[in-house]
């Protein structure tokens, strides 16, 4: 960026003055200029929103869409053919000609018109089956004869238990009986004493200690503000003399008024 000098400026300022300095020098000079003698510093605007006449109104103005020809033909509605509603459409009934009804089926067709017999047990018919004498004559190895005897099923640990399990006896009834019986009250059990019983003569004779008197006498339960004066004050609070710096304190401030 370029810089002014202190010669330049008073020289442009004293010929030009105040108001022949911003015509002279650019924008951004006149921004230094007028900041390093203490005027009003000039908002800086970028040049994209510099405008050289006043911008149309386009606050009533209507955007028209342009509509393609492949759009209005999308927009048409669908034709309507009369001609599927009237009795010229063509029907699923139509006439048989007489040379269709009076020809004959040839043998071919006739098989081939039989339905397939499907068996649903797919049986194999041991005459058609061929063996080769190679095949017959054969001598199986130790290991094909291993692999072709029945293989020997391992019991499991759960089978186990089930063939170790000692066969059950049918239960006994009798204790089954004795178990279901309630369970019968006891001799020593002792009942829920009434609500209500016999006072003996000596309770009803009998003298209370003073003792017993203070603590059958309900708890008096009074009220933290009960008896309170709010207004009373004490003798010591009244005989009181206060201190050089209370008196200090209680001087009221002097508070100067902003106009």
């Amino acid at each position: 960026m370029e810089r002014i000098s202190q010669d330049d400026l008073s020289t442009s300022h004293e010929s030009l003055g105040d108001d022949n300095l911003e015509d002279s020098l650019p924008l951004k000079k006149i921004i230094k200029t007028k900041a390093r003698y203490g005027k009003k510093k000039v908002r800086e605007r970028p040049s994209v929103y510099w405008t050289d006449k006043i911008p149309e109104d386009t606050t009533l103005s209507v955007t028209c869409p342009i509509v393609t020809p492949r759009l209005e033909e999308l927009s048409r509605p669908k034709r309507f053919y009369s001609t599927y509603y009237n009795e010229c459409r063509s029907t699923p009934i139509w006439p048989i000609s007489r040379a269709s009804l009076e020809a004959k089926a040839t043998s071919r067709l006739k098989v081939l018109a039989h339905p397939k017999l499907r068996s649903n047990i797919w049986v194999v018919d041991p005459t058609k089956i061929q063996v080769s004498k190679a095949a017959r004559m054969a001598e199986p190895r130790p290991r094909t004869l291993e692999l072709a005897a029945p293989k020997t099923k391992s019991v499991t640990s759960s089978e186990l238990f089930f063939i170790n399990k000692p066969k059950q006896h049918p239960p006994d009834l009798t204790r089954i009986y004795h178990l279901a019986m309630p369970k019968v009250t006891s001799n020593n059990y002792v009942y829920d004493k009434p609500p209500s019983w016999i006072i003996s003569q000596e309770t009803k004779n009998a003298v209370p200690t003073s003792r017993i008197l203070y603590l059958a006498k309900p708890r008096e339960r009074i009220d933290c503000n009960e008896g309170h004066d709010p207004y009373c004050i004490s003798m010591a609070a009244m005989k009181a003399e206060p201190s050089p710096r209370i008196y200090e304190l209680a001087v009221p401030k002097r508070v100067t008024r902003k106009f």
